[in-house]
């Protein structure tokens, strides 16, 4: 099935302004959606940032409808905002006061969670790359 990318007479530039602002109102809303169920049911893994690259990913393709190669970065960049979102949430709760407060303390727990040195930290290493990775190649329309 043929489809027009272009119906709506945006230019390149319009529909790369539009990619970076679905991908951040996605990777928001899909990091805490998610990370309020999962809350809910006292759930924490990292397959959940895969689902949160997918949905940033198909946000971006399906209403942004950019070709051009800078939206792979923009796709890439806005899944790890979104999966860094996620763990946060799930970390510290809904709640913003330690990110006030105290910013470089958030972001040593986050890094040393991220890059663990065990079995464990390495695959969870490996999934968020592999989510990253999808999420960043399947932002662009074409």
């Amino acid at each position: 099935m043929l489809r027009i990318y272009n119906s709506n007479f945006r230019t390149n530039k319009q529909r790369l302004i539009a990619a970076i602002a679905i991908g951040g109102i996605a990777a928001v809303l899909s990091a805490a959606i998610l990370a309020f169920f999962c809350s809910k049911i006292n759930l924490f893994n990292t397959i959940f940032d895969i689902a949160i690259a997918y949905i940033v990913s198909f946000a971006i393709k399906e209403y942004s409808h950019c070709i051009d190669d800078k939206v792979i970065i923009i796709g890439g960049i806005w899944c790890a905002m979104g999966m860094l979102i996620y763990e946060y949430l799930m970390i510290f709760g809904f709640t913003m006061m330690p990110l006030l407060t105290a910013p470089m303390e958030i972001f040593k727990i986050m890094f040393t969670m991220w890059f663990n040195v065990s079995l464990n930290g390495l695959l969870g290493l490996i999934i968020r790359a592999m989510g990253i990775y999808y999420g960043a190649y399947n932002s662009k329309a074409i």
